[in-house]
């Protein structure tokens, strides 16, 4: 490919401009430097709200095992069935407390183990992670597993 003379200048110009404005932003950050913010006041605002909110979610957690206020006991006679008197198919990633505690062998603790579970590690992707939680061996999770889904 040629050039003309013409055209040779021009390019020889814009890659001298180049090469100028290169070399003088290089000097302008060298000499001039831009100031460093300094993050710590944010860092210690977002860790304090951070704090906040895990500890929020540990108090509800801790509220829902508290025992709900004394009520009256219900009878009920041959003809009246309470009302979930089987567990049934219990949802164990959106099951509270109360749903928790009426599997067999899941007591208060136990099931606040599970929400906590929840909470730090999301939901269930199978009914065999149950195990994972603290106080649910292989014997209690075969006494669970028909009585549970992760849907």
């Amino acid at each position: 490919m040629n050039f003309t003379t013409a055209q040779k200048q021009a390019l020889l110009f814009i890659l001298g401009a180049i090469l100028l404005a290169i070399s003088y932003r290089t000097a302008n950050q060298y000499f001039f430097p831009p100031p460093a913010y300094d993050f710590s006041t944010f860092n210690q605002q977002y860790l304090a709200r951070y704090d906040s909110i895990r500890q929020q979610l540990y108090q509800d957690s801790l509220a829902a095992l508290q025992p709900p206020p004394l009520a009256v006991k219900q009878t009920f006679s041959s003809s009246q069935q309470p009302v979930n008197a089987s567990p049934g198919i219990i949802n164990i990633n959106t099951a509270d407390v109360d749903a928790l505690t009426r599997l067999p062998r899941i007591g208060p603790k136990t099931a606040a183990r599970i929400i906590a579970w929840r909470l730090e590690n999301g939901t269930f992707k199978v009914k065999k992670d149950l195990q994972k939680v603290k106080g649910i061996g292989p014997k209690t999770y075969q006494k669970l597993k028909q009585l549970i889904s992760v849907d």
